[in-house]
């Protein structure tokens, strides 16, 4: 078991009250073991925000006073978001998404997102992976196109057909994604509109998904990445 396997089973037994109680009920070193699991546990989500905090002061002091909305730090929406992802940090295994959640932090305080649904966008960020993130980032990054089928994001993502079909679905679910109605080439031929739509789309003989990035998706990755 390495190090970061051994973090995270601290946390998942010092989480779980039911474990934490049958540990406790083992004769004589029930109580020790509690502690040690506790205690170590504790140390870990100290860590990680300790972490934090110095990450936000490097990337803070950088940023001159006037691009900071200060308004919006004085709300109690900016608290409890800022709560909420506090949480989350000293809660997430993955360190990518702990950066992602840093950085949402950090541009929360920017007067360049001051007209972003900040909420929406740390739920969202709640409920996808750093796989979800990365196909995201890469519908979101490609020029001079505003849908893609299947087949282009194969090529361009290089993840299985059947992985990035249940991945396409999830970010579609959550709003990051949004999904046309099914176009073959049949019914291109007959109708151009549907080719002026879909830019820079390989439209397949066989009926097939088309996908696009929605506003939220595209905020979302400008919003952790900034």
């Amino acid at each position: 078991m390495d190090k970061e396997q051994e973090k995270n089973l601290y946390l998942e037994l010092a989480d779980t009250p039911i474990i934490r109680a049958a540990i406790q009920a083992i004769p004589h070193i029930g109580s020790p073991l509690d502690t040690l699991v506790f205690s170590r546990a504790q140390k870990i989500k100290e860590a990680r925000l300790m972490a934090l905090i110095a990450e936000l002061k490097t990337n803070l002091s950088t940023i001159s006073e006037e691009m900071i909305d200060k308004r919006y730090l004085e709300s109690e929406e900016f608290l409890s978001l800022a709560e909420r992802i506090f949480k989350e940090v000293i809660n997430e295994a993955d360190e990518k998404k702990r950066l992602y959640f840093k950085n949402a932090l950090k541009s929360s305080s920017l007067v360049l997102f001051s007209e972003y649904d900040k909420d929406t966008i740390i739920k969202a960020l709640q409920q996808i992976s750093c796989a979800h993130v990365q196909i995201l980032r890469s519908c979101s990054e490609v020029k001079n196109a505003k849908t893609f089928n299947i087949p282009t994001l194969e090529g361009m993502l290089s993840v299985r057909r059947q992985i990035l079909m249940m991945i396409l679905e999830y970010l579609v679910s959550v709003g990051l994604m949004y999904k046309e109605a099914e176009v073959s080439s049949a019914s291109a031929e007959t109708d151009n509109s549907i080719v002026g739509e879909r830019r820079n789309v390989n439209v397949d003989v066989d009926l097939d998904n088309v996908y696009g990035v929605t506003e939220l998706g595209k905020r979302l990755i400008q919003f952790i990445e900034a």
